[in-house]
């Protein structure tokens, strides 16, 4: 969708309906219907945006397998995949990986004591990124108590 006057007038029905759906949780199946949509294309994008997918697309078998195992990754049959990537890309991907393991290990540790932890700065992530770099890059993994904030974050 362009920001051209005619397509806002031609699609302002459409808009509307997909904006209740995203803003309101309020899924019209026979909607969501009507249009085309690949449905990984969709997943993908929720994933994307750390939103949920709409629930009649949710995957409801619990002995299926995950979304994540039914998705093939390419790369793993590639030769010198890890080789292929940048320095910074491997120290942004250890980094996270360390945060992850240390919120697993204790969920009450606030962004700064992950950021600063002896396990970051022993490997030389502590200072290979800024503080906010690190607060952006590691959200998604952070625990909650983490992401409420507070004076210490």
């Amino acid at each position: 969708m362009d920001d051209s006057f005619f397509t806002v007038v031609s699609d302002f029905r459409h808009f509307m309906k997909f904006n209740k759906c995203l803003r309101n949780d309020e899924f019209d199946k026979s909607y969501l219907n009507s249009i085309y949509l690949k449905r990984s294309d969709v997943l993908r994008w929720c994933q994307s945006e750390f939103l949920l997918p709409p629930p009649i697309w949710q995957i409801t078998n619990l002995d299926s397998p995950k979304l994540e195992e039914q998705i093939e990754d390419l790369d793993d049959d590639k030769d010198n995949w890890y080789d292929n990537l940048s320095s910074r890309r491997k120290q942004r991907i250890a980094c996270l990986e360390i945060a992850k393991q240390l919120w697993k290990e204790n969920p009450e540790l606030t962004y700064k004591e992950v950021h600063s932890h002896p396990a970051m700065t022993r490997y030389g992530y502590g200072k290979s990124f800024t503080f906010d770099t690190f607060k952006k890059w590691a959200r998604p993994y952070a625990s909650e108590y983490a992401k409420q904030g507070g004076s210490k974050q």
